[in-house]
């Protein structure tokens, strides 16, 4: 019996494991969802699981390396093991492994044309955060800021709104990509700003007299002591056109520096004037210039399509916790037709 037994479970993974016979050859890329072809990888990284969209009745994706392979079977998706990952990618660092990728559609079996999968010896920071949200524009009945380790499947979660009556969470950032110096707003009638400074948290108030709103969009200062924000009237209004969907705009926005230390405003009154729109600040590495968009402020939401957002800069005297006065603007909207948003600086 036990011979019976082990005889069919060898045939089943000589089956399972049997290269695909008639297969037909085409020069293209398969349709695969994330599109990871011909990628850069660090060496740490998961392994880089995907699906055809096209719904093969199975696929079969063999990936090579100079000195070892993994073929692994799927239906619509493949789920690689990870042991077997980590040891092929720690063996090619500074290589690249070909992925081979070859479906069953309607029982003919494609082989696509082979992408490369180009490894690094650099290891990535192995934590990104982000926000879990039903995929809706009304309704946030669970929302999660979560944690993953990129270099597996691991997740953590760092707030749940059921812990808080369901109030809504948004906007969660760090400072200099460091876990000890963080930041998320929660919303609600008990809402406020929840600051984490060196694993301890508390709850600021970020609407100071004369602001329109609280705190939305932010960025930290290199010192952790100052955060610039943008307070926004944010409307959401879906179009009347059925190939667009939803709209999002400002009626009103301002920028502040808030004094985290001290829980202290900082502004300047043309940082809230009120024929412009100020909003998406952040501070230069440095920590000398604050970076923000900005647009003269136009009938909305009819003009939508004419509004348009410079890139502009001011100085920054954290010593004396003191904005500038003078405004660069460093990008043109209107001269180089487009508009910017959501900035990003470096070194």
């Amino acid at each position: 019996m036990r011979r019976l037994i082990l005889s069919a479970i060898v045939g089943f993974i000589l089956m399972s494991c049997s290269k695909p016979e008639n297969v037909k050859l085409i020069h293209v890329l398969p349709p695969i969802y994330p599109d990871y072809t011909d990628v850069t990888i660090p060496v740490n990284v998961a392994p880089l699981n995907f699906l055809l969209r096209n719904e093969p009745d199975k696929m079969v994706v063999t990936i090579n390396g100079g000195n070892d392979s993994i073929t692994v079977n799927g239906t619509q998706k493949i789920d690689i093991p990870i042991g077997k990952w980590k040891t092929l990618l720690a063996s090619e660092q500074g290589k690249s492994l070909t992925v081979t990728v070859t479906a069953s559609l309607n029982g003919q079996w494609i082989q696509y044309e082979p992408f490369f999968w180009h490894v690094k010896s650099d290891s990535i920071n192995p934590y990104l955060s982000y926000r879990l949200i039903e995929p809706g524009y009304e309704v946030w009945n669970k929302i999660q800021l979560v944690e993953r380790d990129i270099s597996s499947f691991n997740e953590r979660v760092i707030a749940d709104n059921n812990l808080t009556d369901g109030s809504c969470m948004n906007c969660h950032i760090y400072g200099n990509q460091n876990a000890s110096l963080s930041m998320f707003h929660l919303r609600g009638k008990n809402g406020g700003t929840i600051l984490n400074k060196d694993g301890k948290l508390r709850k600021i108030n970020t609407k100071g007299n004369g602001m329109i709103s609280n705190a939305v969009y932010g960025n930290f200062h290199p010192d952790g002591r100052y955060a610039v924000f943008s307070t926004n009237i944010i409307i959401p209004e879906f179009h009347a056109y059925r190939s667009e969907r939803l709209e999002v705009y400002d009626t009103a926005s301002d920028l502040v520096v808030i004094d985290l230390d001290n829980d202290k405003v900082i502004s300047q009154p043309f940082l809230s004037d009120t024929t412009a729109l100020e909003t998406f600040p952040v501070f230069s590495f440095d920590g000398r210039w604050i970076y923000y968009c900005v647009a003269k402020k136009i009938p909305l939401p009819d003009s939508i399509k004419s509004l348009k957002y410079n890139i502009c800069r001011v100085n920054f005297d954290a010593k004396q916790g003191i904005i500038g006065t003078k405004v660069d603007t460093l990008w043109n909207a209107l001269k180089m037709n487009g508009s910017a948003c959501h900035l990003k600086t470096s070194s």
